[in-house]
């Protein structure tokens, strides 16, 4: 699952964007390390190396180190020469789902050359990939638990090293164990749910008679992983393959660039084939329309799926069950459709009509499937030493060794450095190193570690710290000699992060390119800098694999997206001393102009002659049962949208709270709407659209949240099933206190059940621990007091906790999947919910 101060997700559409970026040849120039790796590859390894090489991304073109991938390349071959099953894996398989050393936007590594011995191990016992598949599982969730991280994906390196990442970054890791011993893996996805917000990614494994599910690092039977109803109430599933197909057992969504996309729907639930044509207004049909698939997600539609139109005007997509916003756009016009949930397999047909040029003023539905009846299988026992090698990691991860408190500062500072040593996970040594090194500048390291990601602080060493400080205190000489205010020093100018690029230490070989324009005043000198940012060339195409390039890596390729441009102009900033970010559009690079005291923005020079920008203020007042409220969270309870080829594209402007209002600064005058969305117990949403117009002045909106009205709602919506009562079992919680009926039916009362492993549970706890004010009844499905209690104090809850295993907890409800959530009054259901539901604390919070 994936979630950040911006909403993140692998979602890859087909652009008209698309185009070719470097050649292999003039690859080799710019990076010699191509060359040597050709040349020393010998035999079949000099197969595999042409066939990576001819749709290796940009990035990886630029970073390859020639002996590191031969290393790589020798444990592979080791471990193939090993395992029973080398020779029964068919060799299209082989090419595109063992070879291959990536997974998705994590940094290039060598995994195999490090870890293939230790993996080894694991599976040598082994005579067949589904046992070895389950060892390696084994492995890898005794190596890390679940636990949201930032924005961009770290390594399986990295994930080894923390103990800790988020679901896609699970799949990175256990993919990789996999292919190092010969086993056919990829990754899975949905881009976003329909019955709640977010997303997930899980992993595929190929076992010699077919493809199985599982999530990474997940002990469950393979097809049984936690999420195996909630697959079959996903839009579309995803799957990811190296090189281009031009064939396969599924639909194959896109296939250009180096990469295909799979459409795996049809291997987890029935489908809906849906035709669409798009006319334009005299009724003629339209070509290279943008037709965009969408579901609500994170208070906004979001695009799930998109195709263009053919010549005829037609396009077609297969697509999973629940009732989807479907929208086509061309030249500022668009339309739009609800696509219905049908019954089994079903084809259908949407007519689009391109003429409308406003966002409507509307309030609907859409609905999802309830439930999904479907047998689980346990016959699958995960070993009782992994799930203690788990505990004594994480425990080993977040221990305080002797060490720690000869080094803690003294007053407030003491818990920011206990708060940054534990965020550094298995790279803490070093910075206790380089701490104690520096004892008379501990506030300002201190100063330097917050503003820094977790996934940056665990990859630097203690020598490289020297290193990044000794330039720190260089920038900061600069930045003061500019009379800058202090505020701006450690995010805009220390900082060594921009945005999502792969992590480096950019600023020597930034300053050894701009420095020759230090003799310049200040404002040549950011004209020189932005001359020779417009002079790189940009790349049109973006692999699937790999990140976004950092300034160094654009610099060696002489090319990079739009994003990774600015970038480079962000850092040749900051090694001047000047504040510099990404603008919150992610159109410009913003500097601080130290005359006016102003954020100045600079953006990429075009084919067409850039316009003036004008901007507007909006102040929107929001209203829940006519109230005023303003503790509301972007993305949580509402976005800002405008329509971009026919899809509702989100905002991320700064905004602040002035008395009852919202006020949004610095928004490009043009037509807009914020959209809103309250789902009900089942997960549905209904979607509300307030549109307005920005003009340069202040523009008011009045907008309503909260539960759709009387006659919009019908009996259901809150309770997925009849209530009656919670079980007799006396059962006790962990003061040893028995439960009594008086303690759930008097009064409101939200009684919970969660397991203590799966992403579903933990997520869903962490949103019900921000409900206030309400009693909460806790049941933890574990035998173990001390690790019900510690799950709750994990993921924030609090109130009575009581423990069982599965058959002792279904006698008091008998749930049918975890978690499973109860919101009683008077001991009457007014909502039970079932699954992942990272809408339960805004759903209850509104009934209350």
């Amino acid at each position: 699952m994936k979630k950040s101060s911006a909403i993140l997700v692998v979602l890859v559409f087909v652009s008209g964007l698309f185009g070719k970026a470097l050649t292999l040849t003039q690859a080799k120039y710019r990076n010699p390390q191509l060359k040597k790796f050709l040349y020393r590859a010998k035999g079949e390894k000099k197969k595999w190396a042409k066939f990576l090489l001819e749709d290796m991304p940009t990035i990886d073109l630029m970073t390859l180190d020639a002996d590191s991938m031969l290393a790589d390349f020798d444990a592979l071959q080791n471990a193939l020469d090993s395992v029973p099953w080398a020779n029964s894996v068919p060799k299209e398989f082989f090419y595109r789902y063992v070879l291959p050393y990536r997974v998705s936007q994590e940094p290039l590594e060598y995994f195999r050359k490090n870890h293939w011995k230790e993996l080894w191990e694991r599976v040598k016992d082994c005579e067949d990939m589904k046992s070895a598949v389950y060892r390696l599982n084994e492995w890898a969730y005794e190596e890390m638990k679940y636990e949201p991280t930032s924005r961009w994906d770290q390594t399986a390196e990295q994930t080894l090293v923390r103990g800790i990442g988020r679901c896609e970054e699970m799949a990175i890791l256990f993919i990789k164990a996999c292919r190092a011993m010969g086993i056919p893996a990829r990754d899975a996805y949905t881009p976003y749910w329909p019955f709640t917000n977010s997303n997930h990614a899980w992993v595929e494994v190929w076992t010699g008679d077919r493809w199985h599910f599982v999530g990474g690092a997940e002990m469950t039977t393979l097809d049984n992983g936690w999420f195996y109803k909630a697959v079959r109430r996903a839009a579309i599933i995803k799957g990811i393959a190296w090189g281009e197909l031009d064939s396969a057992d599924v639909p194959i969504y896109y296939a250009d660039n180096g990469f295909t996309i799979l459409n795996l729907t049809p291997d987890y639930s029935d489908t809906t084939g849906v035709s669409i044509s798009v006319f334009d207004s005299k009724g003629e049909p339209v070509e290279s329309v943008d037709v965009w698939i969408s579901v609500f997600n994170f208070s906004s539609l979001r695009p799930v799926a998109h195709h263009y139109t053919d010549d005829h005007g037609k396009t077609h997509f297969v697509l999973g069950k629940a009732e989807l916003f479907v929208s086509a756009g061309k030249d500022s016009l668009w339309d739009y459709a609800i696509l219905p949930i049908f019954p089994g397999n079903k084809t259908t047909k949407i007519t689009l009509q391109l003429r409308r040029t406003d966002i409507p003023d509307t309030m609907f539905w859409l609905k999802v499937v309830k439930d999904v009846s479907v047998e689980k299988d346990t016959s699958y026992k995960p070993p009782e030493i992994s799930y203690c090698r788990h505990d004594l990691k994480q425990e080993k991860l977040t221990a305080c060794s002797k060490d720690l408190f000869q080094h803690l500062p003294d007053s407030t500072d003491e818990t920011k450095f206990i708060d940054c040593i534990n965020r550094a996970g298995g790279n803490r040594e070093n910075l206790f190193a380089f701490w104690s090194a520096h004892p008379d500048e501990h506030p300002d390291i201190l100063k330097l570690w917050e503003s820094m990601s977790d996934k940056d602080i665990l990859l630097i060493d203690s020598s490289d710290w020297e290193v990044l400080w000794e330039q720190t205190m260089n920038m900061r000489k600069k930045f003061d000699e500019l009379k800058y205010p202090d505020s701006l020093f450690w995010d805009y100018v220390a900082n060594p992060r921009i945005l999502w690029e792969d992590y480096t230490n950019w600023y020597p070989q930034i300053w050894k390119k701009v420095k020759k324009f230090a003799k310049y005043p200040f404002g040549k000198r950011i004209a020189k800098i932005e001359k020779v940012v417009d002079k790189i060339d940009t790349l049109v195409d973006k692999s699937y694999f790999g990140g976004m390039m950092n300034p160094v890596q654009v610099l060696r390729a002489r090319t990079g997206g739009k994003i990774e441009r600015l970038g480079v102009f962000v850092a040749m900033m900051r090694s001047f001393g000047i504040p510099a970010r990404i603008s919150w559009d992610y159109k410009a690079a913003e500097y601080f102009d130290p005359k006016s005291s102003e954020w100045k923005r600079f953006e990429l020079a075009g084919k067409k002659k850039q316009k003036e920008r004008k901007t507007g203020v909006v102040r929107a007042i929001f209203r829940d049962n006519g109230e005023p409220k303003t503790e509301l969270d972007y993305y949580d309870n509402f976005s800002i949208v405008k329509i971009e080829d026919g899809a509702f594209s989100d905002l991320t402007p700064p905004n602040e709270v002035v008395d009852s209002f919202i006020v949004f600064r610095d928004i490009a005058v043009g037509d807009y709407a914020f959209l809103t969305g309250w789902r009900n117990g089942y997960g549905a949403p209904f979607i509300r659209i307030k549109p307005f117009t920005v003009g340069e002045g202040t523009t008011d909106v009045e907008v309503t949240l909260g539960i759709p009205p009387a006659n919009m709602v019908v009996p259901g919506d809150l309770v997925i099933r009849r209530f009656k009562e919670l079980g007799d079992e006396k059962i006790k919680d962990t003061r040893g206190r028995l439960l009594k009926k008086s303690d759930w039916k008097s009064g409101r009362v939200i009684v919970a059940f969660f397991d203590t492993e799966h992403e579903s549970s933990l997520s869903t706890a962490k949103k019900l621990a921000d409900v206030e004010d309400i009693p909460m009844i806790i049941f933890v499905e574990t035998t173990s007091k001390s690790k019900a209690k510690s799950f709750c104090r994990q993921v924030g809850l609090k109130g009575r906790i009581f423990y069982g295993d599965k058959t002792k907890l279904k006698k008091i409800l008998k749930f049918r999947q975890l978690p499973s959530i109860l919101y009683l009054s008077d001991g009457d259901a007014l909502l039970w919910t079932e699954g992942l539901n990272l809408n339960i604390d805004k759903c209850i919070e509104e009934l209350h």
